[in-house]
């Protein structure tokens, strides 16, 4: 049920973004070409060339999207792939890991064998 609709909707959203980087780049360069015409008095072939500037870093932006969005998502299909061939047992917690990183006979703890604490900030006082 989850991949069912998670998967169309995870498509609409990647259509709609590369339309959107298709589109933003054309509009931004007719709105700069409509300014210059318009309040700088250039001429009107402007459109023309801002327009197909506008169409080239769109395309190109839209493809630097979709490829970037097609290496996540291998990226995150290996991941799963990876992360559902383990088993439950094999998985460490967080809890699990810190209980077995701590030394037993308080070595590395940071305190010195006569009861000092070493690690303090603004003891520069060597040990003797």
């Amino acid at each position: 049920m989850y991949k069912k609709f998670i998967t169309p909707v995870y498509i609409i959203n990647m259509v709609m973004q590369a339309l959107f980087s298709l589109i933003a780049p054309i509009g931004l360069m007719l709105g700069l070409a409509y300014l210059l015409v318009t309040y700088a008095e250039w001429p009107t072939w402007v459109y023309v060339v801002f327009i197909m500037l506008g169409v080239l870093s769109g395309l190109y932006s839209m493809v630097s999207f979709i490829l970037g969005a097609s290496r996540a998502l291998e990226a995150l299909e290996r991941q799963h792939r990876e992360g559902s061939a383990s088993d439950d047992a094999a998985r460490v917690s967080p809890c699990d890991i810190s209980a077995k990183d701590e030394p037993a006979d308080g070595e590395g703890s940071g305190s010195a064998p006569d009861g000092e604490d070493r690690n303090k900030i603004g003891d520069a006082t060597e040990p003797d």
